[in-house]
């Protein structure tokens, strides 16, 4: 099962890689369905959105970055800013890839499901993303 929660504007994704027997699904979701979750997250301040990445495309984001990986094109994540910035494994020892929707075109999909995402933050939630 994969899960998407959504805090205070984070999203993160949990997964449980060893549950494989999901369908595939579209990406779209109902209106009905977004209506659910943001009522969700407008009552709780958090929503858990079960299964809104299907496994087809969560295999699509995993073997991208396991590709980035394979090809050490995964930057040290550090800490601070600018003139500051420095890698600091004691403090910060994962490793990071900033998408860009047009260099990363792969993960069209993903980018669709997130443009969904924010229009639904848009119009539910009166958010300005």
């Amino acid at each position: 099962m994969h899960s998407t929660f959504l805090k205070g504007g984070v999203l993160s994704f949990r997964t449980n890689l060893f549950t494989k027997e999901m369908e595939t699904k579209d990406t779209t979701y109902s209106e009905d369905q977004w209506i659910r979750w943001m009522d969700e997250l407008a009552i709780d301040d958090f929503v858990v959105a079960d299964d809104l990445i299907s496994d087809k495309m969560f295999n699509l984001i995993m073997n991208f970055f396991h590709e980035k990986e394979q090809r050490n094109q995964l930057k040290k994540a550090g800490i601070g800013s600018s003139g500051e910035f420095q890698v600091n494994a004691s403090i910060r020892g994962d490793f990071i890839h900033w998408l860009d929707r047009e260099r990363d075109s792969e993960l069209d999909p993903f980018f669709g499901l997130m443009d969904e995402l924010i229009e639904s933050l848009r119009r539910h939630c009166f958010m300005s993303l």
